[in-house]
């Protein structure tokens, strides 16, 4: 029997409202060969794939449960039920970078090169003057006379400022730079208000599931095993199919007792007001293939 919250959750009123936390036991290899077998099985089945004729909202919901049934590889070993959050939030992030094109790096390269001796021998002489009209300078004539260095970007700008020309450079080819992708991250945002002392403690049992299942598990000596992954299943098909989540980590969770900075109690101490919020991570990158492909089926 799942936790749940309210009492009534189940009835036709939250046909359409409803959110289903399940929680999967990974399995646990017993050595390294047994642990690098499941790792290449795994990657086996998101790497083959065929491609599948998609055009509808349903072909591309029933690409997307294939390919999440294709990587749960955990037991079900508990559920909670919640109505759906009052706030959902689905980020994707993609990495781009602005990089200069091949031909602008070579004239940036060019441009910042120093004009070395060449402005020092045509500067020489003004040098010494300013010498001569700073005190004290003249003791430093035996370090000889300085050698200016200016870019050519510098020469070039100065002469445009001094002729009152537009100053020219080399274009530089800005593109985006595609430099890799991170799996989405979701929050999500529960207000519990407990309306009779059954429904309290449904609460708080599921504050201290979600806390436990979260937690890593120490083993003997020092070692510690991740937490468990988890799962959203939404009782509206629709939200079910734009979320597309199968394995995800809990990365945070936030609870707040009260309401506008007040923590109010009943009479058995039980908190009048809980929000509840969590931080998802997907533990694989979702990518275009799992809309446009089917898992291979393999041939015995």
């Amino acid at each position: 029997m799942p936790y749940k919250y309210p009492d009534n959750i189940e009835n036709p009123e939250f046909k359409n409202r409803r959110i289903k936390i399940n929680i999967y036991e990974q399995r646990v290899s017993k050595d390294a060969k047994e642990a690098y077998t499941a790792a290449t099985e795994l990657v086996q089945k998101i790497d083959d794939l065929v491609p599948f004729e998609n055009s509808t909202l349903e072909e591309l919901t029933n690409n997307l449960k294939a390919n999440a049934n294709s990587r749960l590889n955990g037991n079900l070993i508990d559920s909670i039920v919640l109505p759906m959050p009052n706030n959902f939030q689905d980020q994707q992030s993609h990495s781009w970078s602005t990089e200069s094109g091949i031909l602008g790096t070579m004239g940036k390269s060019f441009t910042s090169m120093n004009t070395g001796g060449v402005v020092g021998s045509v500067l020489s002489g003004s040098a010494n003057a300013i010498k001569n009209l700073i005190p004290g300078a003249k003791k430093l004539s035996n370090f000889g006379t300085p050698t200016f260095y200016l870019s050519v970007d510098k020469v070039v700008g100065a002469a445009s400022s001094t002729f009152g020309l537009r100053k020219p450079i080399i274009d530089p080819g800005y593109f985006q730079n595609y430099t890799g992708s991170e799996p989405r991250q979701f929050s999500t945002e529960f207000n519990l208000i407990p309306s009779s002392a059954k429904e309290a403690e449904s609460i708080l049992s599921i504050i201290m599931k979600l806390k436990q299942y979260s937690s890593p598990y120490r083993k003997a000596g020092v070692s510690l095993l991740a937490p468990y992954y988890f799962g959203l299943e939404f009782s509206n098909k629709l939200i079910g199919a734009l979320i597309k989540v199968d394995r995800l980590v809990i990365k945070d969770m936030t609870l707040e007792y009260g309401a506008d900075g007040a923590m109010q109690m009943t009479g058995d101490g039980v908190p009048k007001y809980i929000t509840l919020n969590l931080a998802w991570q997907e533990v694989n990158l979702t990518t275009a293939n799992e809309y446009s492909h089917i898992p291979a089926i393999k041939e015995k």
